[in-house]
């Protein structure tokens, strides 16, 4: 709400220093209100972001930095603080809102071709869950994993299996 207000500045970049905001569902629902978006998709570590560097990409000429630039500065703070961390703290991403549409329309359509899987489809869709990474939250799966792992199993009809690959085409995109 505080978002939609129409006395709110126009934000460039929104970037969360808190667990799991790197959801679809999440940056689907703020992609009108900033152009680039920035969060983790697990569990962050409890130092947060690294105050101290994750602005270094302004330092030389600010008024040059794009929101996307600065956003990848932020990735490569957090990934520089993290990095090597045993608990596998050191994921961020910067996404660019303008695509969400795209993704939300692609997920509507691989959703609206898999409701007719077959019982051995739904099983090869549960193995391909079961192959893909998950985070600290085991139900919690990479949507682009899930996908490309869809899209490799022959034993998948082609229609469903072409449905995961253009979600992995909105989300590379």
């Amino acid at each position: 709400t505080a978002l939609a207000d129409p006395g709110m500045p126009e934000l460039d970049l929104l970037a969360y220093d808190a667990c799991l905001m790197a959801m679809t569902e999440v940056g689907f629902s703020l992609r009108d209100y900033a152009d680039v978006f920035v969060a983790s998709q697990e569990v962050v570590s409890v130092f947060g972001y690294d105050y101290t560097t994750m602005f270094e990409v302004l330092e030389s000429d600010p008024y040059s930095v794009s929101a996307e630039a600065l956003g990848v500065g932020i990735v490569q703070s957090f990934e520089d603080q993290n990095s090597g961390n045993a608990w596998g703290w050191d994921t961020n991403s910067a996404l660019r809102s303008s695509g969400y549409d795209q993704l939300a329309a692609s997920l509507s359509d691989f959703v609206t071709v898999a409701e007719v899987a077959t019982g051995s489809e739904i099983n090869e869709m549960r193995a391909a869950r079961n192959a893909t990474i998950g985070y600290y939250l085991p139900e919690l799966r990479d949507l682009g994993g899930f996908m490309r792992n869809i899209s490799l199993r022959p034993s998948i009809r082609a229609e469903i299996r072409n449905a995961a690959l253009d979600v992995v085409g909105a989300l590379e995109e």
